[in-house]
C-alpha cells in the first residue's frame, strides 16, 4: 500500500471530485487501487481492472458455452 503525501493528494483529489458531485469514482489506472480502497470513500470505487477481469472470463465463460453446442445444419 502506499501511504504518506501521494495517498494524502489522492484522496484529496478524489474528495473534490465527491465534493463536486461524484457518484463513484472509478480507479482506471492499475496503481490507484494501491493508494485507495472502496471502505474509504462514500462513494462507490470502481476498479478498473476488476472490470475488465470479471469481464473477459465471462466473454470466455460465455464462448464455451455456445462452442460447446451442437450447430444448426444447414439445409
Amino acid at each position: 500500500m502506499v501511504t504518506g503525501l501521494p495517498k494524502e493528494r489522492v484522496h484529496q483529489g478524489v474528495q473534490i471530485l465527491i465534493d463536486a458531485g461524484a457518484e463513484a469514482i472509478i480507479a482506471g489506472c492499475t496503481e490507484l487501487p494501491l493508494v485507495m480502497s472502496p471502505d474509504e470513500f462514500s462513494v462507490p470505487l470502481i476498479d478498473a481492472v476488476d472490470v475488465l477481469l470479471e469481464n473477459t472470463i465471462r466473454q470466455c465463460l460465455n464462448t464455451s458455452v455456445r462452442s460447446a453446442q451442437p450447430r444448426a445444419t444447414q439445409s
